[in-house]
Parts: C-alpha cells; sequence; structure tokens
C-alpha cells in the first residue's frame, strides 16, 4: 500500500494529516531513539506527534509536514521546546516561507538526537547519584 493510502486510510479513523505522514515516515518508531510505538498498545498510547522546530517560536511551522515526526514519551519530553535550528550553531532552517525540505529534517532530526543523549546522560549521572543516597 502506498503512503498516502495508508494516509487516507489513518484519516478515516479520525487521525490528522499530518500526525499520519510522521507515523508513516518513521514506521512506527521514534525519530529519536528508534523505540517501537507499535510494539504493543502501550507502547502506542506513549508515542507522540512531535514538532521539531517548536511551535511556539515558529507559528508557520504548525502544518509543515517535514517539521512533524513521531516521538517516545522520554524523547518528546527529554528535547521538550528545545530548537535545534540554532543554539549558536548554523541556522538549517533559514527561510520562513519556504517548507522544510527531506535534507533539513534530517539535519534537524540528527541535532535533536544528540541533545536527547546529552539530556539522558546528565538524567544517568542523576539518577546514580540519587539511586546512591537511597541506596548506599
Amino acid at each position: 500500500m502506498k503512503d498516502t493510502e495508508k494516509i487516507e486510510k489513518l484519516a478515516e479513523l479520525k487521525w490528522p494529516k499530518i500526525s499520519a505522514a510522521a507515523w508513516i515516515r518513521t514506521e512506527g518508531k521514534c525519530a529519536y531513539c528508534g523505540a517501537d510505538m507499535l510494539a504493543n498498545a502501550t507502547a502506542y498510547f506513549t508515542g507522540f506527534t512531535e514538532h521539531i522546530l517548536p511551535t511556539w517560536k515558529y507559528r508557520n511551522r504548525y502544518a509543515d509536514p517535514f517539521n512533524a515526526t513521531l516521538a517516545c514519551k522520554h524523547c518528546n519530553e527529554a528535547k521538550g521546546k528545545w530548537d535545534p535550528n540554532g543554539e549558536g550553531e548554523q541556522r538549517i532552517v533559514t527561510d520562513a516561507h519556504r517548507a522544510i525540505t527531506q535534507t533539513q529534517h534530517d539535519r534537524l532530526i540528527e541535532r535533536v538526537k544528540e541533545h536527547i543523549k546529552e539530556y539522558k546522560d546528565a538524567s544517568e549521572k542523576n539518577f546514580q547519584t540519587v539511586k546512591g543516597i537511597i541506596r548506599p
């Protein structure tokens, strides 16, 4: 079945097309860590259609299909409102009126993956400290 047909079938189930496209593009896996959101119902209900560029800053990117991806609960929370299109690095998306390209999408995803890794590393260090205090 073609992706367009899958999107239409999911739309019949009341899925927004942007969400359907994100889930199909990632084959139901978190774009950041690869967790399978279709492994079981619990995983499915913890999958989020996530805006790569935060909509609080890029309001015109809300419906841009390449600004949406699938994220598991942990990665979605780890990314939060962080903006991968800057933070002292060269901006990837510079034209506010052009749709995000596949290449820009992929580069933004890689930046988010790096950010989430740093977040997870810091969280793990904090966890080990807390565990050492509670269970010396």
